[in-house]
């Protein structure tokens, strides 16, 4: 089920539908549990009620994309009201008599409160309508559908909530088994039957599974049978862990050995899947290309910003999370950059994101060079040239993009003056990326397996040895350990600011 919520989930981030957003109809939500019930009755509708946190990430979501949507409205307003509490405030006691461990939830009731069933956690349009719609037919309860099902029915609709059910109790293999055998039994008119679709909307959750390459070939046929809105959703589901990795530089996308292999691969299925000029997918893609580019940290920025309007207000945050304070040569022009853009698209953004921006905001303006560490843009041999003339010591932050220690440190310490007061007079301080090419070679070189790493080295000889180094050569730029350079001491994880004093004070 773990596998299946996932790509649930990310459904729900591209969620894609023909239905228009201007449809007026009357479904009602309620903040008042007695109103609520006294409509319930009145009107004779059943209730849904939204059991909800005030900082529940999914909660927002489900609230902007799926419960506002006009097709929630459509399909559950005729039968259904909302009611809509916070479950650690005024729904505190009502969400113990029904047993909440989980946010969202959406408890199904009669008027009187008498629970049919619930669904918990964030879903997809179509995937959340549906469990709730499945939560009051009584031909679908978990014991009406297996019953059915081991009397030899195999229609469509009971397919999928028999295996549905399967999933939940945590019967993945013996669930996606009955797929196979049961999209293998279908002839090829009844595969591209939209009745049919859940095999693949539901079920295929996998980007290199064989059901995705049989959908690539006949996806005309399939286009045609249901529409390009139902293909083009799937295969951005298909596409969107990756992509979107790729695009934020996530810590799924450094579980990547061959990050230019993934990217290929990505282009490949776009162009494959003829989605690359969809307008949740071009934008991505076109930050993950320069990504891709390797471009300077102030380039890719200002490239940024041209592509920033193409994407929904989620996928902005996502771009300014990787956003943190820059205490490189050019770090006035990029966190200059940085607050430019976050305070540009702040208005698009609902109000939890807006207090988090706010927040980066404020830390990058209090953030200078003066006073704090400086970090130079040198290579390790280069720095080591720079050291020995200056009779200093070389300071080496190992750090990851991903890593939320390292970007701690970026804040809370390297900024105080009082730290940049020791490093002034004792060291040549430089940032590796452990990801990057270089990086990875003096990770192992030097044993460094954990962000962030803080080395201090003595030069030695290798100056003598080794020279000034050009950038693009790894091997030299690596080979300063191997030139004589002597470690003298070795940090690794968050250090506080009096700590760190300290330790680097000798």
């Amino acid at each position: 089920m773990k596998k299946l919520i996932i790509v649930l989930f990310l459904g729900l981030l591209i969620q894609h539908s023909t239905w228009g957003q201007n449809i007026s109809v009357d479904f009602q939500v309620f903040q008042s549990l007695d109103l609520a019930v006294k409509t319930g009755k009145t009107q004779n509708k059943k209730i849904i009620i939204d059991f909800f946190a005030d900082w529940c990430i999914p909660c927002k979501k489900m609230d902007a994309e799926v419960l506002s949507h006009a097709k929630t409205k459509t399909t559950l307003g005729k039968d259904f009201i909302l009611l809509k509490l916070d479950a650690e405030k005024e729904g505190k006691e009502l969400a113990k008599q029904f047993s909440i461990g989980a946010y969202p939830s959406y408890i199904v009731t009669d008027a009187n409160l008498k629970e049919y069933g619930r669904v918990v956690g964030a879903l997809p349009l179509d995937n959340f309508i549906d469990a709730v719609l499945r939560t009051v037919d009584k031909s679908r309860t978990v014991g009406s559908v297996e019953k059915r099902f081991i009397s030899g029915e195999r229609t469509p609709q009971l397919v999928n909530d028999y295996v549905y059910q399967l999933m939940k109790d945590g019967k993945e293999a013996e669930g996606f088994k009955i797929i196979e055998e049961y999209f293998g039994s279908l002839s090829e008119k009844d595969r591209v039957n939209l009745e049919n679709w859940f095999v693949f909307n539901r079920y295929t959750i996998e980007r290199n599974h064989p059901r995705v390459d049989y959908l690539l070939e006949n996806q005309e046929a399939y286009r045609k049978a249901i529409g390009d809105s139902l293909v083009n959703f799937f295969f951005q589901k298909m596409i969107r862990r990756d992509l979107v990795a790729y695009a934020t530089e996530s810590a799924y996308f450094h579980q990547f050995a061959n990050k230019d292999s993934l990217y290929n691969s990505i282009g490949a299925f776009i162009q494959k899947a003829k989605i690359q000029e969809d307008k949740e997918v071009k934008p991505l893609y076109e930050i993950a290309t320069l990504r891709h580019s390797k471009l300077s940290e102030l380039a890719f920025l200002t490239a940024l910003e041209k592509v920033l309007p193409d994407l929904k207000p989620i996928q902005q945050f996502f771009q300014f999370e990787k956003f943190k304070p820059n205490l490189g040569p050019d770090s006035l022009a990029i966190n200059k950059k940085q607050v430019e853009l976050m305070e540009k698209f702040l208005p698009f953004q609902n109000e939890f994101y807006q207090r988090r921006l706010t927040t980066s905001i404020n830390i990058i303006k209090n953030v200078g060079r003066k006073g704090g560490v400086r970090f130079e843009d040198l290579l390790l041999q280069n720095a080591f040239v720079k050291a020995k003339k200056e009779n200093k010591k070389v300071f080496v932050d190992f750090y990851a993009v991903w890593c939320g220690p390292c970007k701690r440190m970026d804040i809370e310490v390297f900024p105080l003056e009082m730290v940049g007061n020791v490093f002034k007079e004792r060291y040549v301080a430089i940032k590796i990326d452990g990801e990057s090419e270089v990086g990875k070679v003096l990770m192992e070189i030097y044993k460094v397996e954990a962000y962030p790493t803080y080395l201090v080295l003595d030069p030695g000889d290798a100056v003598e040895q080794g020279g000034i180094v050009e950038q693009g050569d790894v091997v030299k730029q690596a080979d300063g350990k191997m030139q004589g350079a002597k470690e003298l001491k070795r940090l690794v994880g968050y250090v506080d600011a009096e700590r760190f004093i300290k330790e680097l004070s000798f």
